[in-house]
């Protein structure tokens, strides 16, 4: 039986988070504060999303034991000064998979906290490269911590992928 979230570190290699999160350029700003203030991109077909994808279903799979398939991808940048509040977060009534997939180029101290009934029970920290996969069910819901205004031209980057 799968926990309900499991953090994979180097789940992928420098060289292909450098360019996945390259190829992301189409991101537009989400700005009503009292949710959040980020921004979000959708991300399109590229070979390295198709390698990068097939990697992480992979790993999903492997610890669930059966096959893995994304239905949604988005991608959320993070600087100085930004977050997601809880509040802001969909309740998921399906019970997907939630994968996150870290492309950020430093670690930051920002992280990622899934909350079982407003408790947080799992705390995801910015580091490169790692992969957190959560079983979401409408109990769960998960915010991005503030980065400083202090940490100026640092990014968080990272993939956020919906599965079944």
């Amino acid at each position: 039986m799968f926990p309900t979230a499991e953090l994979v570190a180097g789940a992928i290699d420098v060289t292909t988070a450098t360019e996945l999160r390259g190829s992301i350029t189409n991101y537009r700003r989400y700005a009503l504060l009292d949710r959040g203030s980020y921004q979000v991109a959708d991300v399109g077909q590229s070979n390295v999303l198709d390698r990068t994808m097939s990697r992480v279903l992979g790993l999903a799979g492997e610890l669930l034991g059966r096959v893995v398939v994304a239905h949604e991808i988005r991608a959320l940048r993070l600087e100085a000064g930004d977050y997601l509040l809880a509040r802001h977060d969909r309740v998921h009534e399906d019970r997907p998979l939630e994968l996150v997939l870290d492309l950020s180029p430093v670690p930051v101290a920002a992280e990622i906290q899934y909350r079982r009934l407003g408790q947080v029970f799992f705390r995801v920290p910015a580091s490169p490269r790692s992969l957190a996969i959560v079983q979401r069910t409408p109990a769960i819901t998960c915010n991005h911590t503030y980065i400083s205004k202090l940490r100026l031209g640092v990014e968080v980057v990272r993939l956020v992928v919906l599965a079944r």
